[in-house]
């Protein structure tokens, strides 16, 4: 009996050889040869695809989902063999099925949250004092989570309206009056002897509270003219002067000379001397040169008194670059005037000191 090993196989091969009279010619020839079965070369064959592997588990918990696998063959059908070629293409292929391991439970939709109010713009009122309301709208959606699996929508309404205190534009303020300032006197009596009238000035001004968008500004003067009774002297020669004080801390101007004036400690008028030919300003309340003083100007040679022994100047005391009145350390009676960057040592009236800026009655 003969075997597939035993089979054979006859087959042809083509060759060439010399032939003609001188061998110039090429002739072909064929032969006859003979090979077994079991040495034929063989290309090689893929077999059938193998049952799914699947390498994933089902995408969800519960209704449908997606599952992954593989589907593998082998290059067997039939085998390559003496040099036959390989099988071509992938050896595995990925597969994807829907899946369900059970049914899902109902779930109910919920609210989500508002969204931010959106304002209308339309303010029920005309203006800031007078407050108004204002509407707007906001929105939810049912979202959180939506209905599924046959579960209820949310009940309710998908929008709310809000509202807020408004004002459209602030409201007109009308001005109102502050207080009066204190009387600014000019120093000028109307008669040159017995009593007289003095005319002073004071000044209020338009901000409590000032007027704003569009109010009413104040009604009435700024200035407000006083009048108080001075006397220069006696008309019958007497030369007496009578001053009055209304306060505290209060500078008085001299009714005859220009270069005096008075301080008043509480109710008492103390003389006081303004220094090196200076006059009392009653407009600032210090000495001045006197061409700026109008009580000079009106009383002529006459208000201007000679010297001052009250206005030493001494070199003890430096002013520098300040202003005002200033305690000698050496004396409680005498001080230091500073005017214009000018250093004056002055005296206290009798009866008095100089304590914190000012001449007061008693003793140091």
């Amino acid at each position: 009996m003969m075997t597939q090993e035993n089979q054979t196989e006859a087959y042809q091969s083509k060759y060439y050889i010399s032939c003609g009279v001188f061998g110039w010619v090429r002739c072909s020839r064929y032969r006859t040869s003979y090979r077994r079965e079991s040495d034929r070369y063989c290309d090689g064959g893929w077999s059938s695809w193998s049952a799914i592997r699947w390498t994933t588990a089902c995408s969800t918990t519960c209704d449908s989902g997606i599952k992954h696998g593989q589907r593998t063959r082998t290059c067997t059908n039939p085998i390559p063999v003496n040099g036959g070629k390989t099988c071509l293409g992938s050896s595995t292929i990925k597969v994807t099925d829907t899946c369900k391991d059970r049914d899902c439970p109902p779930v109910d939709g919920n609210w989500s949250d508002y969204t931010a109010v959106s304002w209308n713009d339309d303010c029920s009122t005309t203006c800031k004092c007078d407050y108004g309301i204002e509407s707007g709208y906001k929105n939810r959606t049912c979202t959180n989570p939506k209905p599924a699996y046959g579960g209820n929508d949310c009940l309710g309404e998908s929008f709310a309206i809000d509202i807020r205190q408004c004002t459209l534009k602030e409201c007109p303020v009308d001005g109102g009056w502050g207080n009066y300032s204190l009387v600014q006197w000019s120093g000028i009596c109307s008669t040159t002897c017995d009593f007289g009238t003095e005319t002073g000035m004071k000044i209020r001004t338009c901000n409590n509270p000032k007027p704003a968008y569009g109010g009413e500004d104040c009604v009435g003067e700024t200035n407000l003219t006083e009048t108080r009774q001075c006397k220069l002297k006696d008309c019958s020669n007497n030369t007496s002067i009578i001053i009055t004080c209304d306060h505290n801390g209060q500078y008085i101007p001299h009714p005859t000379d220009c270069h005096k004036f008075y301080q008043c400690v509480w109710s008492t008028p103390v003389e006081m001397n303004c220094p090196n030919s200076l006059a009392w300003n009653e407009l600032v309340l210090t000495c001045d040169y006197k061409e700026n003083v109008p009580l000079c100007n009106q009383l002529g040679s006459a208000g201007d008194s000679s010297g001052n022994t009250n206005t030493n100047i001494t070199g003890e005391f430096e002013c520098g670059d300040k202003t005002g009145f200033f305690t000698d350390p050496k004396n409680c009676i005498t001080f230091y005037r500073c005017v214009h960057g000018h250093k004056y040592h002055m005296s206290c009236a009798a009866g008095t000191f100089f304590s914190e800026g000012a001449c007061i009655a008693g003793k140091c």
